[in-house]
């Protein structure tokens, strides 16, 4: 056998992420909710049966097995082109590609929350399990498949628990969310106003909806512009004459107008406040120049950020954050090299072991009894027939290894299917067993 692990050099993933596309080749093929199902179903019917697909917010992307990595990412361009609209050639110099242990680290990284726009964002995981049980469900993924993204999400659950990777914001984004929970918890249950249709405030709008907020009022005069951000987030627009009864609905105001002078006045928020029995409001004012006066800030019930606010706490964020970023590599690296060399347990079951010697002394026995001397080319085909025949085995004893790691008892499959293969094969337990 020419690799303790050979199938890993088969593992490709094609995709589009923020590193290797446009934001508006992204929102085109992540626009739709059913797109990761469409592309799917096209890779079936291109002839790629094995697949997992994760689609999230900022990426789309085909995990797969395959012998040629050029040839694999050439149909999973067609299948994202057209289930996107887009023709092929839109996507030139749009997608990556990752072979091998390239493709074991990546969705690691993934997994970790180390890989997309915001570390420590716990809602990617989620994403990944999601497109993972969606290609179950269409019978796309496989047993080594399974194992890579089990393995990948047991790590992603060490480094949130082990880090604080998801503690410090690494953006104004984020630390408008994280100033949003600490203020009000669930964000679920949260109103937002929008006011103003500026880039700042549709940015902070978009990563409170991410993570989780889902009532949305839009104010603004750029019609064409709050109509498809009101489409986007799921809410409502309303006239610019309602601004102190909406005020009222606020729990959180988002602003980015930055054109009619200070619009939100104490006597505005305090009659907002009065008519919310003194619930809190957060207030982020994103203009330049604000759309909020700085008074408002000493109202009891009131949290006032502008964006020099906000730039101070990503400043002291990211020097937190930067130590937890190396700390989550470490367990990172830690698990990878766990799943790479083998340490999963199916690799160095003796059962596996065992089979594998086997299968090598009945291939030489063959050939003696045939007196031929084996060629070369005979040699790599043989070595080729013997790794897809281990493959199958080792695929599905891992999947059944990490199936026991997760409900941390015993599984009688995995001992019955030993078993089998010890009785069909012969096989007979080592010294060392």
């Amino acid at each position: 056998m020419t690799s303790r692990f050979p199938s890993l050099s088969r593992l490709v993933v094609v995709g589009a992420n923020h590193r290797s596309s446009s934001l508006i080749i992204r929102e085109k093929l992540v626009a739709n909710g059913e797109t990761a199902l469409h592309v799917l179903e096209r890779l079936k019917d291109m002839g790629i049966g094995e697949a997992v697909i994760i689609a999230t917010g900022d990426r789309l992307e085909v995990f797969t097995l395959h012998d040629s990595a050029d040839a694999v990412a050439e149909i999973i361009a067609r299948a994202f082109a057209g289930a996107a609209g887009l023709e092929v050639k839109d996507l030139a110099g749009q997608l990556f590609v990752f072979e091998g242990e390239e493709v074991v680290r990546h969705v690691f990284a993934v997994m970790a929350t180390l890989d997309g726009l915001i570390p420590g964002d716990p809602h990617i995981r989620g994403q990944v399990r999601a497109g993972h049980r969606l290609s179950m469900k269409t019978t796309m993924s496989t047993p080594e498949l399974d194992a890579l993204i089990h393995a990948a999400d047991e790590t992603g659950e060490r480094v949130l628990r082990e880090s604080d990777i998801a503690d410090h914001p690494s953006s104004l984004a984020t630390a408008a969310v994280h100033l949003s929970k600490d203020v009000h918890g669930d964000l679920s249950q949260c109103t937002c106003v929008v006011l103003g249709g500026g880039d700042s405030g549709e940015l902070l709008a978009r990563h409170l909806h991410r993570f989780g907020l889902t009532e949305f009022i839009l104010m603004g005069e750029a019609a064409t512009r709050m109509e498809k951000l009101a489409q986007q987030l799921g809410g409502r627009i309303v006239p610019m004459d309602d601004l102190a009864e909406v005020l009222a609905q606020a729990d959180i105001l988002v602003s980015s107008l930055g054109t009619k002078g200070r619009l939100i006045t104490t006597s505005l928020a305090g009659g907002a406040l009065r008519q919310r029995k003194q619930r809190q409001i957060l207030l982020f004012d994103t203009a330049i120049p604000g759309d909020i006066e700085r008074a408002v800030g000493d109202l009891e019930g009131t949290f006032l950020y502008d964006l020099n606010d906000l730039e101070n706490l990503v400043m002291e964020g990211r020097m937190k954050s930067n130590a937890a970023v190396q700390a989550a590599w470490e367990i990172v690296n830690t698990g990878l090299a766990g799943y790479v060399q083998g340490e999963d347990g199916t690799q160095n079951l003796p059962v596996v072991r065992a089979l594998q010697q086997r299968l090598e002394a009945l291939h030489l026995e063959a050939l003696g009894e045939a007196g031929v001397e084996e060629s070369n080319d005979a040699k790599r085909i043989t070595e080729r027939f013997l790794e897809k025949v281990m493959r199958g085995v080792a695929d599905e004893l891992r999947a059944m290894v990490f199936e026991a790691k997760r409900h941390k008892e015993p599984r009688e499959d995995l001992l019955q299917a030993e078993t089998m293969l010890r009785r069909l094969f012969g096989l007979t337990k080592g010294k060392d067993e």
